[in-house]
């Protein structure tokens, strides 16, 4: 079940790329406070470089070939490199010299951590004035503002887990259980928003709080000699390597989809004992104007 509904999203992240693309279009220090040059704004936007932001991810393939449609923008190349939140916010600090990305899809919580680094710009897009203080950068420390939700799920390989003889999980603490030994792959808690919203779906399902992470972390502990080592993806899902992958449910939706069209049996489960809400955001490099 996808729990979010997608065409607002959609729409949100589409008005967001066009302030965006037209904010970096202007010149020098004074491009977050001048009126954008729309004209350059259509010529940069024909090749719109992102990290974290990868075509299949929260479908933004699709929804940057809509903006690009809507907008008249020829060409439009879109090039990423897929990193963590923390990766993210590393490359633009490396990079300030010579800024690439124009702008990256970050967990919540990396946000603030962007705005303290210095590498998110002055700027707020129209319309943020509508979302609560916590879903966007503080006055004068732009740059970052919340787009939309996901909810940690578990996708499962069926096919593969019925050939080692096992039984899919229906929990969080199922994770934890021996024979999923090195099969169960996730962003790293700490690295990644994605990682970040596992975690506190344990906490949270365990009956802790943010504040209140023992619960969460005892069982965290449990489960973590059982992770693959790495994220895990579409390829590893279908080959059996990493059947069992923990992503937010949008992402494992897509997967799932992908799988079943190659005969390949899956589910996409939400935890019995409940999941949570996770707010992405997106940030603009304010290196790159």
């Amino acid at each position: 079940m996808d729990v979010r509904r997608p065409l607002p999203r959609a729409l949100l992240v589409l008005g967001l790329l066009a302030v965006i693309v037209a904010a970096c279009s202007g010149g020098g220090g004074s491009a977050w406070s001048g009126a954008p040059d729309l004209a350059k704004a259509k010529t940069e936007g024909a090749t719109l470089v992102t990290y974290g932001m990868p075509d299949d991810w929260a479908n933004y393939g699709a929804i940057i070939q809509a903006f690009c449609a809507k907008y008249a923008i020829a060409g439009c190349v879109h090039q990423d490199t897929d990193m963590t939140s923390a990766q993210e916010i590393q490359r633009y600090d490396a990079e300030k010299n010579n800024p690439v990305a124009i702008f990256s899809d970050i967990g919540l919580a990396y946000g603030p951590i962007a705005s303290t680094k210095g590498v998110v710009p002055d700027y707020l897009p129209p319309g943020a004035d509508q979302l609560p203080s916590n879903l966007k950068a503080q006055a004068g420390k732009g740059g970052w503002v919340a787009t939309f939700v996901g909810v940690p799920s578990i996708l499962v390989n069926l096919d593969a887990l019925k050939a080692k003889n096992l039984q899919p999980p229906a929990d969080w603490a199922d994770l934890a259980k021996p024979e999923f030994k090195g099969l169960v792959g996730v962003r790293t808690p700490g690295q990644a928003g994605e990682g970040d919203a596992f975690f506190m779906a344990l906490v949270t399902s365990t009956g802790g709080s943010w504040g209140s992470f023992d619960s969460g972390i005892a069982l965290a502990k449990k489960i973590a000699p059982n992770l693959a080592g790495q994220a895990g993806n579409a390829d590893l899902a279908a080959k059996g390597e990493i059947p069992i992958l923990i992503k937010y449910d949008f992402n494992n939706i897509a997967i799932a989809k992908a799988l079943q069209a190659k005969n390949i049996n899956t589910e996409v489960i939400i935890p019995s004992s409940g999941s949570i809400y996770a707010p992405s955001a997106m940030m603009v490099n304010g290196y790159n104007t």
